[in-house]
């Protein structure tokens, strides 16, 4: 296993409980969330919870506390998540940004099932000001010429290497 912590990166490893199952299956069912999105923020909602903070769902945002929105980026993995992997952030809806983005890997076992995780790691976090000043715009069509992704729309893309730890 790569271990994250010789790269700097502080990820906090949660395991899936049938609780969480439950209440990511019953949020992607009531709000339309598809349930990669809703695991991502139960996982996070959960970890507020836990460290004795006191978030709250928002319709417009994953999630609120104290005042500040909370993007959640979630991806869908079946291995662990390494300080080189990236996550793209879409530019298409940033009227209303945001204060701060949180990402979220998943662990799958690669089937299709809405009980498919076992394991997530909350990866860190990044303010949307600190997004937008220091990481580059990708425009759409624009190739990273290190590993050929092509930007599909336009976007910010982040490295896990990059991010700020969680509280």
């Amino acid at each position: 296993m790569y271990n994250m912590a010789q790269q700097r990166v502080r990820v906090i490893e949660i395991d899936i409980t049938p609780s969480m199952q439950h209440n990511a299956i019953d949020l992607s069912n009531h709000n339309g969330s598809d349930i990669v999105s809703a695991y991502g923020k139960t996982v996070v909602f959960d970890y507020l919870q836990d460290i004795k903070l006191e978030p709250e769902y928002d319709r417009n945002y994953d999630i609120k506390i104290s005042g500040n929105t909370i993007g959640i980026k979630t991806q869908e993995r079946t291995v662990s998540p390494r300080p080189y992997n990236d996550y793209t952030l879409p530019m298409y809806d940033n009227t209303y940004p945001p204060s701060v983005f949180v990402f979220v890997s998943l662990l799958s076992n690669g089937s299709t099932g809405d009980r498919r995780f076992s394991k997530a790691w909350v990866l860190g976090m990044i303010a949307y000001e600190s997004l937008t000043k220091s990481f580059k715009l990708w425009k759409k069509g624009e190739v990273d010429h290190v590993n050929g992704w092509k930007a599909s729309t336009d976007c910010y893309k982040v490295y896990i290497r990059d991010l700020e730890p969680m509280i």
